[in-house]
């Protein structure tokens, strides 16, 4: 089972010949759950077959994705190897009977593998997934974990090519990995439940992978193994886990407690990692060549614990007190490692850019436009750079439909006081027609606004009701005709307030509203014309909210039609929640 706000997803492996199937459950617009025998929606997989049992499912915070795996599928041949599939909501709203989005195996997969355990990240956007019968160096049944992150162009898509392979570094016959796994921002536990410690059989343990600086997994072993340390044979922790942040619960179910045999227990197990504090060179400074800049940080261990001794306890491109290089232009980051006696690692970054002396800014000032996404559920913001003074301008078609084949797009969607304020844009085949713009949560269409001669549109509705505000159903669509809108949420959780240019670089700024963590990267990347993003910077979030970059500028041309997104994941009411931006290429 899993569960998001008003959805609850319960699989079923004996459905079918034990092909499996996954139920969808929604609480009705009347906010209150009533007892039920019929579900709003079946997903199956289309390729299922008998003994499939596809049933273990996860579900992302904003509840617009569910992944469910099945253990027993064949896969190439491989009797057993297990296959995850992926499920989007449609954007009209609303689960319904389906088969899956996308279809995800392991390429290195073998026979028994039983690919199974399966977690997902809050944003929707990484899927963890345990291997537990995969033989690693050798030793059958030792287990892995893998990682699968959806692509930066949006959407899940078939694949057996997981970003990341995550192993012990002390594996074992049957130690079972990844029988169950959790995954928490940039943490992912698993649980080898009959590892055993200190010559204890079966006593278990949970491993913790650190995502690395970078911001993108890679393969890796663990960051820390977690045990307890009461620990008996045959306790069997790890048989499942949890994570929030940096806590960790392990179930034990044979732990004998008070003379009662395979009692069990929970294990909370901490799982702090030292952090950095680099003042030197300051996040998003810009520096001009051979300036003179003394770095200055420091690492602190966890409380109890400590750090190694010397640079091995904390480490960066030079010691603290020594000189940051800016003897080459462009963009550097500067990233310092803590690590403990224990093994446990933290690390930051900064990031700074070297530009030549006596710089002369240039004229233009970005716009910006803010919109969200439907099928991330997340509130996001997107600016473009203007061109520069005499650069050749050309009439570019609407910002949300450059690079779509879509008839009608909303733009934004912002809550102001008592009301909410939707914006859109149509093709300029559709000037003067009416736009409908509907409530999905209650399905009536609460305006209709004419269609002005720029293709754009624009009106004030009333807020919807309280008890659905702040749910992920409270989403609107446009329709012209047949045609309809992506359906965005009423929500929006960052902004870029400054994209500018100056001289041979691009100035970049913005916040985040609401509860967050200070710290948490920002990935800033860059999109010319319709293509894939790039990073062009990777920075963090500041103690008040906000975050800035400075990056090389595109070439004059190209900077008619650059396109700059930030995405990180920020918290609110304690839980991580996704931010990210959309492609919105400027208007004329």
């Amino acid at each position: 089972m899993a569960v998001s706000g008003a959805t609850i997803v319960a699989g079923a492996p004996g459905e079918t010949g034990y092909q499996g199937a996954v139920y969808i459950f929604t609480e009705p617009v009347s906010g209150n759950w009533e007892n039920s025998s019929t579900p709003t929606a079946e997903l199956t997989a289309s390729d299922g077959a008998a003994l499939d049992q596809l049933s273990a499912v996860a579900i992302s915070e904003a509840g617009s994705t569910i992944v469910a795996a099945a253990a027993g599928h064949t896969v190439g041949g491989h009797v057993k190897q297990g296959a995850l599939y992926v499920f989007s909501e449609p954007t009209s709203g609303g689960w319904k009977t389906t088969t899956q989005t996308a279809e995800l195996t392991a390429g290195d997969g073998a026979a028994d593998d039983e690919l199974s355990a399966v977690a997902i990240s809050e944003a929707g956007s990484t899927i963890v997934a345990g291997a537990a019968g995969h033989k690693v160096n050798g030793k059958s049944g030792a287990g892995a974990v893998y990682v699968f992150t959806e692509p930066l162009s949006g959407g899940w898509g078939n694949s057996s090519t997981p970003v990341a392979e995550l192993t012990a570094s002390d594996p074992g016959v049957e130690d079972f990995l990844g029988g169950s796994v959790a995954i928490s921002g940039s943490t992912i536990v698993a649980g080898a439940t009959f590892h055993m410690v200190n010559g204890k059989i079966w006593q278990g343990a949970a491993y913790a992978f650190s995502e690395p600086a970078t911001g993108s997994w890679e393969d890796a072993t663990q960051t820390a193994e977690l045990t307890a340390e009461n620990g008996a044979e045959r306790d069997q922790l790890g048989l499942s886990v949890a994570i929030s942040g940096s806590t960790i619960v392990a179930g034990a179910p044979g732990r004998m407690v008070s003379g009662n045999a395979d009692q069990g227990a929970a294990y909370v197990l901490p799982f702090s990692l030292p952090t950095v504090s680099i003042v030197t060179p300051a996040n998003g400074t810009t520096y001009t060549q051979g300036q003179a800049v003394a770095a200055d940080f420091t690492c602190t261990a966890a409380a109890g614990a400590a750090l190694k001794p010397g640079t091995a306890g904390c480490s960066g491109p030079v010691a603290d007190g020594g000189t940051v290089d800016t003897s080459t232009l462009g963009s550097h980051s500067f990233t310092v490692t803590a690590t403990d006696t224990d093994g446990h690692i933290g690390t930051a970054t900064n990031s700074y850019t070297v530009i030549p002396p006596q710089t002369v800014a240039g004229p233009g000032t970005g716009t910006t436009s803010s919109t969200s996404s439907s099928k991330s559920s997340t509130s996001t913001s997107s600016t473009s750079t203007a061109a520069p003074t005499g650069a050749a301008t050309t009439t570019q078609t609407s910002a949300a439909l450059a690079c779509t084949t879509a008839q009608v797009a909303l733009i934004d969607v912002v809550r102001q006081g008592s009301h909410v304020l939707l914006t859109g844009a149509a093709r300029l085949t559709l000037v003067g027609r009416k736009v409908s713009i509907k409530l999905l949560a209650t399905g009536k269409v609460v305006a209709s606004v004419e269609i002005a001669r720029d293709g754009s549109f624009s009106t004030t509705v009333p807020l919807p009701p309280a008890k659905i505000r702040n749910t992920n159903r409270a989403r609107y669509q446009a329709s012209v005709g047949s045609a309809h809108s992506l359906a965005l949420k009423l929500d929006r959780r960052a902004e870029l307030t400054t994209v500018k240019r100056a001289g041979k670089h691009v100035l970049i700024s913005g916040y985040v509203t609401g509860s967050f963590r200070a710290g948490t990267p920002v990935q800033i990347t860059l999109r010319v014309t319709c293509a894939k993003y790039r990073t062009v910077a990777k920075v963090k979030l500041s103690s008040s909210g906000t975050f800035s970059a400075t990056v090389p500028a595109p070439s004059a041309k190209a900077s008619e039609i650059a396109v700059y997104r930030a995405q990180t994941t920020v918290l609110q009411d304690g839980h991580p929640e996704p931010t990210d931006t959309l492609p919105t290429p400027p208007t004329a």
